[in-house]
């Protein structure tokens, strides 16, 4: 009997706590169904609102209802979300949240007025498939601020301006990972694509075409007490007034693997002193390639990688046959994909950049 009553107390007790408020927590898959703007209390779920709903703090209930566990907000529709103010900050304290435009082409543009968004301290965001466009603010971070944790995958950031980190400026309590993604036509002082204010920062298979910094670093610009390493990536057509067309490294901790950078308008394809191993990497500015050379660690100093036009979304630079780039990489550092997700090595050995040329084999004729 004692046995009957301990079973039944224990099956009674959730029953119990439910009764005194507490609840579990269940994670929400908020679904966007409108480009618009706006919080009004419609039938349409906005970007904004499933941000706000997101935070547990919904503004009203077309989304559903508001959650403080890990969620995903995903899109039924395609098209351009045009801002008319920067989105709600993504908190710490509700969980991860992931913005993922799978299936869909989704644009969020600054509409070259606001910035898109801030990234709190404390907070984990994942942005997969999106493009973040036109963006723009006199301050730092033209597509994102980011004092958390923030993961860019597939993605790409294009034609946004600041006065510092014109995609993205990464503070000093930001790690920012960049994975399968473009940054094209970004602006700023410093950091035209990625601004790396005093964080940490990791770029794999990434495209950095044509962005531009007032003064330094056009790609990527370290700031002392940073920390960046940049794997099977590609840079070209980016360019600095002052320094580090490619990328400026001005202090903290930096390291290249596998990495093209190339056709740098300015002063020099990367400037500054690198930290670590250093390997298997294609500068092809002589006079300004961070201190690395040719011939050493597998570095290729001093050559044209041969790209050829950029294409693809997330654009790509795709190497031309003969390209120096073609089986140089280093096969233990290597990403095991690039950056369309074709495995590495195709040959013998892995190839530098973001791209990995697949050769194909036609079949013998006996004639």
């Amino acid at each position: 009997m004692k046995q009957v009553r301990l079973v039944f107390a224990l099956l009674l007790a959730p029953l119990l706590l439910a009764g005194q408020g507490v609840r579990p927590v269940y994670a929400a898959a908020y679904v966007v169904n409108s480009l618009a703007d706006t919080t009004a209390n419609d039938t349409f779920c906005t970007l904004r609102e499933a941000i706000l709903a997101a935070n547990n703090a919904p503004a009203n209930a077309n989304c559903g209802a508001g959650s403080a566990a890990n969620d995903t907000i995903t899109f039924s529709v395609s098209g351009t979300i045009t801002l008319g103010l920067f989105l709600p900050n993504i908190v710490s304290g509700a969980g991860t949240l992931t913005i993922d435009g799978s299936g869909q082409t989704i644009t969020i543009s600054g509409n070259n007025a606001v910035r898109v968004m801030i990234v709190d301290s404390g907070a984990d965001l994942t942005l997969r498939n999106l493009t973040i466009t036109n963006a723009s603010t006199p301050l730092s971070g033209g597509g994102v601020v980011n004092s958390g944790t923030l993961t860019v995958s597939n993605s790409t950031f294009s034609g946004n301006s600041a006065g510092s980190g014109g995609g993205i400026v990464n503070l000093s309590s930001g790690t920012l990972t960049v994975i399968n993604s473009t940054f094209s036509g970004n602006s700023a002082n410093f950091g035209g694509g990625i601004d790396n204010a005093g964080g940490t920062v990791t770029v794999t298979n990434s495209t950095f075409s044509g962005n531009s910094a007032n003064v330094r670093g056009g790609g990527i610009y370290n700031n002392p007490g940073s920390t960046l390493t940049v794997t099977n990536s590609t840079f070209s057509g980016n360019g600095a007034t002052n320094g580090g067309g490619g990328v400026f490294v001005n202090g903290g901790n930096a390291t290249l693997r596998n990495t093209i950078i190339a056709n740098s308008t300015g002063s020099g394809d990367c400037i500054g002193t690198l930290s670590g191993t250093n390997n298997n990497n294609l500068i092809e500015d002589n006079g300004n390639a961070c201190g690395l050379t040719n011939g050493v660690n597998g570095n290729s100093v001093g050559q044209d990688p041969s790209l050829g036009a950029l294409i693809g979304s997330p654009a790509y630079f795709p190497l031309t046959a003969g390209s120096p780039a073609i089986n140089a990489g280093d096969n233990a550092t290597c990403a095991a994909t690039d950056q369309r997700g074709v495995s590495r090595p195709q040959g013998g050995r892995c190839d530098i950049g973001a791209f990995e040329m697949v050769f194909v084999s036609l079949p013998l004729v006996i004639r």
